[in-house]
Parts: C-alpha cells; structure tokens; sequence
C-alpha cells in the first residue's frame, strides 16, 4: 500500500507575494506531468529548429550545406571572372586595333608563335600596321570575308562628301584601305551613319585623322581633315558634318575608310560616289 503511494506521489507550487506572503499561485504536478511537459518542450524546440534550418537561410551554416554552397559559389565565380577576362582581353586587342589603324606610325612589336625572337618594324619598313597585324594573327586579306548583304540591309550610308575627284579606289591588293578623293579646301566632310566620335587628333602620317564608331563595330574613319567640328564623345547622326577637308597639296588629299571588326571594307560597296 505505501507502495503504491510512492507512485502517485505528487509535487506542489506555490508561489506567494514577497511583501504579504499571500498565495498567488498554486500548481500540483505529478512526475509523469513534468515528463511530459518537458518532452513535449523538446519536441517543440526541436520541430521549431528543424523549420527554422529547411526554410531559411540558416541551413547554409550547417557544414555540409556551406561546403557544398561556398563550392558552387566559387565555381560560378570562376566562369564569371574567365568570361569578364575574355570580354576584357577582346576590348583591349580590338581597341588597341583601331588605335594602331588610327595613327599608323612609330614602331610595331610583332610576335611570331613558332619563333621567339622579335622583329621591330618602323613606319618606312611597313605599308601599315593593319598588314602588320595580320601578319601576326597569320591571315591574309584573300580569307577576309564580310556579311556584305547584312550590311546593306541594316544600314543606310549617306555620301561623307559632296564636288570630289577620285584619286585612287579601295585596293586591298596594293594594301589601300580606302578611297582617296580631291577636295577644295575646307570642304564639309559629314558623317556616313549615326555613331559617336572615338577618336580626333592629329597623326604624323595621315594628318587630322577623326574616327566615328558605328553599330555592330563599324566604324568609319576620315583623314586628311583641316579642321574638326566635333568633340570626342559627341553623338553624331548620318549626315551630320564633323569636320572640313584639307588643303590643296597633294598630302591633303581626303581619304575616306570603313572597317569592321578591325577589318577593311570597301566604301565604294555601300556608297555610290
């Protein structure tokens, strides 16, 4: 009988107020009550950790979950950065094009993969840095191939100038880029398509030199001028005049030159002179 007492022995709290020491609270627990009170709280926290871990960002901490998460962030970050260096070395070696087209003089540095030495080439040892160029990607202007039914369907080119004489037509052969015209001195010269001006400056070689970069990387390029009437960065559309011819001597004879990918193409293809 004292037993079974023992068994259903229960505990009781009370709780009184510290100043009267009247009763405030009175609780009878039995030891299977507190059990189950304190699994329950168990399960509880636990169910409350688990949701916490599935449905948010905290399961990232857990060890296998960030391993496998920092892994995958690298890998992705790795085929970013190879993808911006890629972009970035495109941009550079087609800028670095355009400059060496653009001025055409001092010394080039040309590499040749299955021979180490170097060979310097001055300006009176080259015809121009565009030969130079293709020399050392080992291309020819035989293999040089234009999508020239794209250009002429997604562009519509206005005559640059107007009362010329041709002097000489574009000739890849005799490494002539573009199409030599005489000009009466100080003659408009306008912009072939809308664009903006990358380049404007004076050249040993070709004089004033202006370059208009153009959609799907055309660019037109204009030499021999007197005097500019456009500011690099300026946004120019088709007909917009940029600049005023040379003089009457045979070196300011205007030249007028359309590329493309670093690679010349024949004004005369898209412009009826």
């Amino acid at each position: 009988m004292a037993k079974k007492d023992k068994k259903k022995k229960k505990y009781r709290m009370v709780v009184f107020d510290e100043v009267s020491l009247d009763e405030q609270l009175n609780v009878t627990v039995s030891k299977t009550k507190i059990l189950f009170l304190f699994i329950s709280l168990i399960i509880t926290i636990s169910v409350l950790v688990g949701v916490a871990f599935v449905f948010t960002p905290l399961k990232y901490f857990l060890p296998p979950e960030a391993n496998y998460r920092m892994q995958n962030d690298i890998f992705n970050n790795k085929i970013l950065i190879d993808s911006l260096t890629k972009e970035i070395t495109s941009l550079d070696n087609y800028f670095n094009k355009l400059n060496s087209i653009m001025y055409n003089t001092g010394v080039e540095e040309l590499t040749d993969e299955s021979n180490t030495s170097e060979q310097l080439l001055t300006q009176q040892e080259k015809d121009s840095v565009l030969q130079s160029l293709l020399e050392r990607d080992e291309l020819s202007l035989a293999n040089i191939r234009t999508n020239e039914d794209d250009l002429s369907n997604n562009f519509d080119f206005v005559k640059p100038i107007e009362n010329y004489i041709i002097l000489s037509e574009f000739n890849s052969q005799k490494k002539h880029y573009g199409i030599e015209f005489k000009l009466s001195e100080e003659q408009a010269v306008k912009t072939v398509l809308p664009g903006a001006i990358m380049f404007s400056d004076s050249t040993q070689k070709d004089g004033y030199i202006m370059q208009v970069q153009h959609s799907n990387n055309l660019v037109s390029i204009y030499r021999h001028l007197n005097k500019p009437l456009k500011n690099v960065g300026d946004k120019v559309f088709a007909g917009d005049k940029i600049a005023l011819s040379g003089g009457k001597n045979d070196e300011d004879n205007f030249i007028f030159e359309v590329w493309q990918y670093g690679i010349p193409i024949n004004p005369a293809n898209y412009i009826d002179f």
